[in-house]
């Protein structure tokens, strides 16, 4: 499930997850769960519930995939769905300017950690 959350979440970005951090810090940070990918602030309250849900780090507390499709079900009913294309881009540029803020953040932080 979690790689699942990882790849709706490069869907919804169209963003290499991680980007520009190294790929060691990112192992460790997932690998001991202090590291999830920054879920964009003005994002569809249900999908970051989802993205949350399928990156808990216990296996248990994350979804199953009947779960998963019965909230994307309620998803493609939801007025997210109803956003234009040109205002999904507007909402895409402004998520993709949130996590290049937070992955630089990120990259900091693991740079520090390091020393």
């Amino acid at each position: 499930m979690y790689s699942y959350g990882v790849v709706l979440w490069e869907m919804l970005t169209r963003q290499p997850p991680y980007k520009g951090l190294p790929s060691l810090a990112v192992a460790y940070g997932v690998g001991h769960g202090t590291m999830n990918l920054p879920i964009p602030s003005t994002c569809n309250v249900e999908i970051a519930s989802l993205l949350d849900q399928c990156w808990q780090r216990t296996f248990a507390d994350r979804p199953s995939f009947r779960e998963i499709m019965r909230t994307m079900e309620n998803i493609s009913h939801s007025e997210f769905m109803n956003v234009s294309y040109g205002e999904f881009i507007e909402l895409r540029t402004g998520w993709n300017n949130e996590l290049v803020v937070c992955f630089l953040k990120m990259n900091d932080k693991s740079k520090k950690s390091t020393k």
